[in-house]
């Protein structure tokens, strides 16, 4: 390297000769390959969102810890079990909750509920609700501020039938902070596409149903991450999880 600095020396008080340009050129391609590079162009694991993020952050977009799906889809049905609507007729309910003071796992949001009765030949047949607002939470591992936008259609709502049946998207957008395997931050969007997700009268709790999952992911330093996953509920406060073709996981709520 000695060597090297000298005729770089020279070459710079050679008022650029050109006996001397070529040599210079391959000299300067030769030290531009010691520069460090910038630091965003580095990828580090800090970076990368993890199939074990994206496993963490779905299975936390659906547990009752987080106000999750499956917590969003038994209140649908608690509120739909409240209340008739006339035909046409629309609804608008308030819900928010906090997790219990000291709790392991931090919650709360703040969620509106709008509920329109739709009728085939003058029957109420389904109420098509929307849910809006704002959720948080803090688990082992895990943290995030969400945003919730979510359409089911609710059927099985005449009297004689023994379960609410809904079938619709739930989307939970935001800042996802964790420590898996590094700290770092992420902003990603979580989108269940639900099948025949089925509430039980009686218990108010989901017996079975299915859910196709989009996870798109980007992380402060602009790395994105898209990976599908499946549910399937099995009842009992229980499903099972797959991200893309790894192993199930259970999750409890």
């Amino acid at each position: 390297m000695k060597k090297l600095s000298v005729i770089t020396l020279k070459f710079c008080k050679a008022n650029f000769l050109f006996s001397l340009a070529f040599a210079g050129a391959l000299l300067f391609a030769g030290c531009s390959k010691e520069t460090p590079a910038p630091a965003n162009s580095t990828t580090t694991a800090s970076d990368v969102i993890s199939n074990n993020d994206v496993t963490q952050a779905v299975t936390n977009a659906v547990s009752a810890s987080s106000s999750g799906l499956a917590t969003q889809t038994e209140t649908t049905a608690q509120i739909t079990a409240e209340s008739s609507l006339a035909c046409g007729q629309t609804i608008d309910s308030s819900i928010s909750g906090v997790s219990p003071s000291g709790a392991i796992f931090a919650y709360n949001y703040d969620l509106n509920f709008s509920r329109t009765c739709i009728c085939t030949g003058g029957v109420p047949t389904q109420y098509n609700t929307t849910i809006t607002g704002s959720s948080s939470y803090s688990v082992i591992l895990m943290s995030s501020n969400d945003s919730t936008n979510a359409h089911f259609s609710v059927s099985g709502i005449q009297s004689a039938a023994t379960n609410y049946v809904l079938n619709g998207t739930y989307v939970r957008t935001g800042t996802i902070q964790s420590l898996i395997s590094n700290q770092h931050t992420f902003n990603g969007t979580i989108t269940f596409t639900s099948t025949n997700i089925t509430v039980s009268k009686s218990t108010k709790q989901i017996i079975s149903g299915t859910a196709a999952i989009q996870f798109n992911g980007t992380t402060l330093s602009g790395n994105t991450t898209s990976q599908t996953a499946t549910i399937t509920f099995l009842g009992n406060n229980q499903a099972s999880l797959i991200v893309g073709n790894g192993s199930p996981t259970t999750i409890n709520w």
